[in-house]
């Protein structure tokens, strides 16, 4: 697809939507395109009706749009971020052409006063998860006083609201009502250096760095899955892996080793403690675990030697990931792309994963168009063109299963049947 035609498709498009919006839903026939079946590139028209929907025969007075070769893919996930809070945020998430983003801890007034763009042809369809599960002094602790410190919060959105502290069994059985009054979309619970809870529970110098007991996740993923509710962990050690796994969450929220504990020299006393083995990725794989990958950030930090890294940090580390990544991948284990930066979306995560020279560019293409957007929503029928399924896809020009940079050469969009139209360029978004 040269750069004439996509520039030709991209005015066709734009055309038939409000700047700045998108267009209505109507029965329309794309075609000349080249369709993403899950493993290839397949030249076949996509019919779509008023309804949003991908139909298998063309409706009736269908609207023809030429996708002039371009490769048609399924839409992007975010699989871990706290940045959906604006006009420009979701502007930059479309642009990028992330339609389905995961926030893994939220304040109940998120819930309340749910954007208007979200969940809808317009925006972004987000999933939250409410107040996150700790123990007394655990992480987001800092989180809460970082926003009290600047006048944004008060105590009162700390403890039974942005977390819920559950330090034993009769606290889970208490607070549980509680928790799902926040109406959470699913549940975050927090384990941190679980192989130490004993030391670490009433040491006030590990305040922020210390979660769950790790015999209590069983318990609250029971709770949990007859309320109907998936539950992801935040992990940093491999002993917080395994504990989260055998517990029977769904989700992984974090490779371990993403971040350095505290801040000692050097900066992973013990980097084994963050290293996955074989039997660990088997056991994920066995259970349906999904883990998020949330190393750019870190990564990047190390490479360009920010924050104190030197470059034997940067090699450590390095290898570290490529090790994780590399047994979950031998497993089976599904992989999706998640960021963890204010800053940033999964399109930065997704080149970071690229380029470590782990995954084929189909690999690539499937963690971020198919496994991130169904870890997110798992019961939708989205994340494959075919009949009966939201009528959600990016327009490419290039074959993404050569180059993943074909990936960011978006030439259209298209949620639940409607033409979008977003601005030109991403908007900065800043804390």
């Amino acid at each position: 697809m040269s750069s004439v035609l996509a520039a030709l498709l991209t005015a066709l498009l734009v055309a038939q939507s409000v700047p700045g919006s998108t267009s209505s839903a109507r029965n329309r026939a794309f075609v000349n395109g080249r369709v993403f079946n899950g493993q290839r590139f397949v030249a076949e028209p996509l019919y779509v009706t008023a309804d949003g929907l991908f139909s298998r025969t063309r409706p009736a007075d269908a609207e023809v749009i030429d996708l002039a070769g371009g490769y048609v893919v399924p839409p992007f996930g975010e699989g871990h971020n706290h940045n959906i809070d604006s006009e420009a945020a979701i502007d930059r998430y479309l642009k990028a052409g992330i339609f389905f983003v995961s926030n893994p801890n939220t304040h109940p007034k998120q819930h309340s006063t749910l954007h208007p763009r979200f969940n809808s042809p317009s925006g972004v369809d987000v999933r939250l998860a409410g107040g996150g599960l700790t123990a007394t002094g655990g992480h987001p602790l800092f989180v809460v006083q970082r926003n009290i410190d600047r006048k944004i919060w008060t105590e009162a959105d700390g403890e039974g609201a942005f977390y819920h502290a559950i330090d034993s069994a009769d606290d889970l059985a208490r607070k549980w009502p509680a928790i799902l009054a926040g109406r959470p979309d699913f549940i975050k619970i927090y384990l941190l250096y679980s192989e130490e809870f004993a030391r670490r529970r009433d040491d006030p110098a590990f305040n922020g760095w210390k979660g769950l007991d790790p015999a209590l996740v069983p318990l609250i993923v029971q709770r949990a899955k007859a309320s109907g509710l998936r539950v992801a962990a935040h992990v940093e050690t491999a002993a917080d892996f395994r504990a989260a796994v055998r517990g029977g969450v769904d989700e992984v929220a974090h490779l371990p080793g993403f971040r350095p504990p505290l801040r000692e020299r050097p900066f992973y006393p013990n980097l084994d403690a963050h290293r996955l083995t074989a039997a660990d990725a088997q056991e994920a794989a066995q259970r349906r675990v999904t883990v998020v990958t949330t190393v750019s950030d870190l990564l990047d930090a190390t490479e360009r030697g920010r924050r104190g890294f030197t470059p034997p940090d940067s090699q450590a580390f390095r290898a570290l990931i490529r090790n994780n990544l590399s047994v979950l991948k031998t497993a089976g284990v599904s992989i999706a792309f998640g960021t963890d930066n204010y800053d940033k979306t999964s399109d930065e995560e997704a080149r970071t994963i690229a380029a470590l020279d782990l995954f084929s560019p189909l690999e690539v293409l499937r963690m971020w168009s198919v496994i991130t957007p169904t870890m997110i929503f798992p019961m939708r029928k989205i994340a494959r063109l075919e009949p009966g399924y939201e009528a959600s896809f990016l327009v490419l020009d290039g074959d993404p299963t050569r180059s993943v940079e074909n990936l960011f050469r978006i030439v259209a969009r298209v949620k639940q049947g409607v033409v979008l139209s977003v601005p030109p360029s991403p908007a900065r978004v800043t804390e």
